[in-house]
């Protein structure tokens, strides 16, 4: 630093020479006085490039002869001037805050006052082994020191130093035990040589099926492996898609709501409720039904190369209109046979019995259409009767029937709603108007025995006044006119 602010001054005293020197006579203008003495250039020269201080006489003297031709310019003196300021690169905050350094900035030239602060002692955060040390200028005097609580003689082994603190633990809370250590090899525990006891481990398989496997005890390292297994572990046994042990299943997933009784006697199914399922479901066998049945019910069961028969004693070729087969049996019968006395126009036969017989149809009426009276299709009771009870208890012999054609209870019954709807229709159609072979045929409805499809609540009846069918509440009291 002493060295920079001696080449300033030098250079500013030889900027004042210069200007002396290059201006005017070169002539001295008066005799050599005391006091007036000058620092030759080479001397300058010399001062600026190693330090070495000038001497300089009282007096100026003259010289005596020109001066070498060897001694260097003012242009070499400052080149050299330039050439040492170029090396002067300091800033304030490279300099120390109690120094002051000449600086060569031009925005800054000339003597400035560092600003960098002294550094001092650091001492770091208990058991802070890395310490961040503050910005600033640090003499060979300063110290950084880390620090630790634990960093004590009674926290270190006995014989061990660390960081100054010689160590004087000796003993564990849990000391090693020869069973704690395997087999052929040693170790000290508290000062002690202890050899080791424990058996190394080998590889355990466990049981077939067996999930949980009993370790023996020994040590063992990562090199041994415990190993369960089940024969049943297959593909063909687990659920497809899904994998149990590395083992990927491709069995069907059950699935369905079919239980024992759905399946047949023996057979084996799985469903959504388990697999392996066997069937309850009874073997069936051939079903006939009762005489005169049309629908038969056929039990519960698993029916193979079975037959259900229905049968009818009265199915014959003389009950079946000529030329129509039923069931195989081609009929015979030509249509009914009046033995009484015909209508005009020959569609109803009084039998002189109590009876009607509808010559286009076969059906055979009631004569008397008035003696059914009033009943509700359906009574709210039991002790009432009611329409469907009243038309079946009509026989040969009833009273007010006047019915004599040997008839049983349960061959009459109401006309069903395409029977009824026969009188309303065809050559010469029934009314209360026209009765024809019939008697006391009413203005009010009749029932029929057909219910109504849509409310089963309701029935279906008819007016062989207006000629129309209509239904009602079956709750409804109407006429009752017997048909078989």
């Amino acid at each position: 630093m002493k060295k920079k602010m001696a080449i300033a001054v030098c250079m500013m005293i030889s900027a004042c020479w210069f200007g002396v020197a290059t201006a005017g006579d070169t002539e001295p203008s008066g005799p050599p006085e005391t006091g007036s003495g000058m620092y030759p250039l080479s001397d300058i020269y010399n001062y600026l490039d190693s330090g070495t201080a000038p001497s300089i006489s009282d007096s100026f003297q003259e010289p005596t002869e020109p001066p070498d031709s060897t001694m260097d310019s003012t242009k070499d003196i400052y080149d050299n001037i330039s050439d040492k300021f170029n090396e002067c690169n300091a800033t304030p905050d490279q300099v120390l805050n109690t120094a002051t350094f000449f600086s060569t900035d031009p925005d800054n030239w000339g003597p400035i006052m560092g600003n960098i602060e002294s550094g001092e002692d650091v001492t770091g955060e208990n058991g802070q082994l890395e310490i961040s040390v503050p910005d600033g200028l640090y003499s060979g005097e300063k110290k950084i020191t880390a620090a630790d609580t634990a960093l004590i003689p009674e926290n270190i082994r006995a014989g061990e130093t660390v960081f100054g603190q010689t160590g004087t633990f000796t003993q564990t809370e849990t000391p090693a035990i020869s069973s704690d250590i395997v087999r052929g090899k040693t170790a000290f525990v508290n000062g002690v040589q202890v050899d080791g006891a424990s058996e190394a481990g080998e590889d355990v398989s466990g049981e077939d099926g067996q999930l949980e496997i009993f370790i023996p005890d020994g040590f063992y390292s990562g090199r041994k492996k415990t190993i369960a297994g089940d024969v049943a572990l297959t593909p063909e046994n687990i659920k497809s898609g899904v994998a149990i042990f590395g083992v990927t299943g491709d069995a069907p997933i059950p699935s369905g709501d079919a239980v024992e009784t759905d399946v047949r006697t023996g057979k084996i199914f799985s469903s959504a409720s388990g697999v392996g399922i066997t069937g309850t479901m009874p073997e069936g066998n051939n079903v006939a039904g009762n005489d005169g049945e049309l629908t038969i019910s056929i039990p519960n069961g698993y029916y193979e190369d079975k037959t259900a028969d229905a049968s009818d004693t009265n199915l014959t070729a003389e009950n079946i209109k000529g030329g129509v087969t039923i069931f195989g049996v081609t009929g015979t019968y030509t249509g009914p046979v009046c033995s009484g006395e015909l209508s005009a126009k020959g569609r109803w036969c009084d039998n002189e019995d109590g009876t009607v017989t509808d010559m286009t149809t076969g059906l055979t009426w009631l004569k008397k259409a008035d003696w059914g009276t009033e009943y509700a299709f359906w009574a709210n009771a039991s002790d009432q009767v009611n329409a469907l009870d009243r038309a079946s208890s009509l026989k040969a012999g009833t009273d007010d029937a006047d019915l004599g054609d040997g008839s049983k209870e349960g061959d009459w019954r109401l006309p069903m709603l395409k029977e009824f709807n026969t009188l309303l229709n065809g050559e010469e159609a029934v009314t209360s108007s026209e009765m024809h072979a019939f008697s006391g045929v009413q203005t009010g409805w009749y029932w029929t025995g057909t219910t109504f499809s849509s409310d089963t609540s309701f029935a279906w009846c008819g007016s062989l006044d207006i000629g129309y069918m209509n239904s009602d509440d079956k709750t409804t009291v109407h006429w009752i006119w017997p048909v078989r």
